[in-house]
């Protein structure tokens, strides 16, 4: 069995590319021929001097950083130049090869996925985001800063204005849409698609062909058990994240706020400004590597994930979990899927500045906590997200493809 995996990025630039380079040495690694092929470099480290990989780098640039406007712009539409490549190297893989499409918004075009599917290899789509069904990719007005019950492509859904960045940037991106769904039939055209999280699944699957096969996958953390933090002795409610209203960071400050809590906020962003200004006692700390991520999830008493869209599978309160670490998480998130109210964290509704104060009140009571934290430390612990877990799993999906095409060929 061979692997031949469609990825926007060789670098490690988002959650989408890191989990494909993850997963893509890790079947090297277990002893599958992997070819990952990417539109945009540098290659990382992570891809380098890997037994059975190999990696071929179309260098080109994310349709946000080109120069050149007008290729940006109809790249973005179809990006014949990868779909060719890709097609060229389809041409010469051996019949008992799986394709694995990641993401395809950032460099690639839909023509990617097209160009696999036409090559009579089984296929494979992760869903990262919601771009198969949504033009903004989140099921989400950013202008009203709400989530969006739109029809993807309806009229009322074209005419509006939910871009984060202009009403011209929606139009292109309605274009690009229709060209995926309308001439190039995506993502009807596939068959095999790996879903992140139940919710990811209830909001995707309307939107997906009847007859395709969903295979449930959770994303690899590479935690290491240091053991359950006392966060009973704990004082700060964590965030950690990028500062935009999406990811409900407002409100959050609000309920801070008004609580009088202690709070600490890893990560960067627009809002920085404003967040500063309404919590002067709040500790900054802008973007951290990731051991000072777990340094500080260690040491808070809770982490907030307050997002106010349907995020596909947020890993910051799993790795918070793995720490034994209980998060306060919006109720339209899939991290409530993993979550269970007053049993791993809490819930509060997604919209509700009173609600989140409700529960961050309720993270007060030290035995309730502790009860929770040990909950958390051994619900991850019992079967962790492991990059090899992973692999293995992937593997196992892979494999069920191929026999199901060997089936259908016997038929």
């Amino acid at each position: 069995m061979k692997v031949i995996v469609i990825e926007d990025s060789a670098a490690i630039n988002g959650g989408a590319a890191k989990v494909a380079i993850t997963a893509a040495r890790g079947c090297a690694e277990a002893g599958l021929d992997v070819h990952f092929v990417a539109a945009c470099g540098p290659i990382a480290t992570e891809l380098q001097g890997v037994d059975r990989l190999k990696v071929t780098c179309l260098d080109q640039q994310e349709i946000k950083n080109d120069p050149n406007r007008f290729r940006a712009v109809t790249k973005g539409i179809a990006n014949s130049r990868a779909a060719n490549a890709i097609r060229s190297i389809l041409r010469e893989a051996d019949p008992d090869t799986v394709v694995h499409i990641h993401s395809f918004s950032k460099a690639l075009s839909p023509l990617a996925v097209r160009a696999a599917t036409q090559s009579g290899l089984p296929v494979v789509m992760s869903l990262h985001d919601y771009f198969t069904a949504c033009p903004n990719g989140g099921f989400f007005n950013y202008q009203k800063n709400e989530i969006c019950h739109l029809t993807p492509l309806s009229v009322s859904c074209m005419t509006c204005h939910c871009d984060s960045r202009s009403y011209p940037h929606k139009i292109w991106r309605v274009a690009r849409a229709l060209v995926q769904k309308r001439v190039l039939d995506v993502p009807a055209c596939v068959k095999n698609f790996i879903i992140l999280s139940p919710l990811a699944r209830n909001v995707q699957t309307p939107f997906l062909p009847a007859d395709a096969t969903l295979y449930p996958l959770d994303n690899p953390i590479d935690a290491q058990d240091l053991g359950r933090a006392p966060v009973e002795q704990n004082k700060p409610i964590l965030f950690v994240g990028r500062f935009s209203r999406e990811k409900g960071v407002e409100n959050l400050a609000k309920a801070i706020r008004d609580l009088g809590l202690p709070a600490v906020f890893v990560g960067d962003g627009h809002l920085r400004p404003e967040i500063e200004k309404m919590l002067p006692n709040a500790e900054f700390t802008g973007w951290l590597n990731s051991e000072g991520v777990i340094s500080r999830i260690r040491s808070a008493r809770m982490v907030a994930f307050p997002s106010t869209w349907y995020e596909v599978q947020p890993l910051v309160p799993i790795e918070a979990a793995a720490n034994g670490v209980p998060s306060i998480v919006s109720n339209c998130t899939a991290a409530a899927d993993y979550i269970p109210h007053n049993e791993r964290g809490l819930h509060f509704q997604f919209d509700s500045v009173e609600s989140l104060k409700e529960q961050l009140v309720a993270s007060r009571d030290d035995r309730s906590l502790e009860r929770m934290s040990q909950n958390a430390y051994s619900w991850y612990w019992s079967n962790p997200w492991t990059p090899q877990r992973h692999t293995r799993e992937l593997m196992q999906i892979y494999e069920k493809m191929l026999n199901q095409r060997q089936v259908r060929a016997v038929l």
